[in-house]
């Protein structure tokens, strides 16, 4: 279950623009729906922490 997030967004049948990111999300969502859909959501830094 997804927070802050209407399950009507998820499943398209809210109204209103989404914000770009869930919009790609449901994108990918709905082109590949036997597929599991891992998405990242903020910077990673690898090797490059400062201290």
């Amino acid at each position: 279950m997804s927070v802050g997030v209407p399950q009507s967004v998820l499943k398209g049948t809210g109204s209103g623009v989404l914000p770009p990111m869930l919009e790609q999300y449901v994108a990918l969502r709905d082109a590949y729906p036997d597929f599991l859909l891992l998405f990242q959501v903020g910077e990673m830094e690898f090797g490059n922490s400062r201290r």
